[in-house]
């Protein structure tokens, strides 16, 4: 769980922790963060305390195999080595 407070530094959290989360398997529910919306295809979004309090519920019993497998072709690509490729390739074609 990730319950951010919600205020006007909300857009400037990118919370690397996210990431490790979805990586545990487990199901991640945190509160309309900008990053989270980028990852809404891998976490839960819960804003009101009745989202939060369905979300548990509904996730207790943690994430399908599907979904498992799909986080992990997502994190294998923002995996420190993937990055520090592309982050190279930059450099070198300089895109």
């Amino acid at each position: 769980m990730l319950p951010y407070k919600v205020n006007e530094l909300k857009d400037a959290i990118q919370p690397l922790k996210m990431k490790e989360y979805l990586a545990t398997g487990k199901p991640v529910i945190t509160t309309p963060i900008k990053e989270a919306s980028r990852l809404r295809d891998y976490v839960i979004i819960a804003e009101r305390i009745d989202e939060w309090e369905k979300s548990i519920r509904n996730n207790i019993k943690g994430i399908s195999l599907e979904e498992y497998k799909k986080r992990e072709i997502f994190l294998k690509n923002e995996s420190w080595v993937n990055k520090t490729e592309e982050f190279l390739r930059i450099l070198i074609q300089g895109d």
